[in-house]
């Protein structure tokens, strides 16, 4: 009557039938016979859980990226404004020193 569905999509799984019967058998020696084993696995799970990021330390990290983002685009308009008044000097140079030059050949 309640059947409960599995979630898990039926199928080859990608273990044989072999594999499929240990892995049994250790969850089955693991839950019966070795509380212990369980206890250090757990202990692993949570020092590893003390690496995870919790939601404070993603709302830092998302104002520290929007402040990055913003130094970043102050850095670009900075380097445009730049290389413009590069490049206007630069034109400038070149004409004054094509006008010498032209003056230079008339003159001679």
């Amino acid at each position: 009557m309640n059947q409960s569905k599995s979630k898990r999509p039926t199928g080859n799984t990608g273990m044989s039938s072999r594999e499929i019967a240990a892995s049994i058998r250790r969850i089955e020696d693991d839950l019966y016979y070795s509380s212990d084993n369980i206890k250090i696995r757990l202990t692993r799970i949570e020092e590893k859980l003390e690496h995870v990021a919790t939601r404070d330390d993603l709302g830092v990290l998302r104002t520290d990226m929007e402040q990055m983002r913003t130094d970043m685009e102050r850095m670009r308009t900075e380097m445009i404004a730049h290389s413009n008044t590069l490049f206007r000097w630069s034109i400038g140079i070149f004409v004054t020193g094509f006008g010498a030059i032209l003056t230079v050949m008339k003159l001679t």
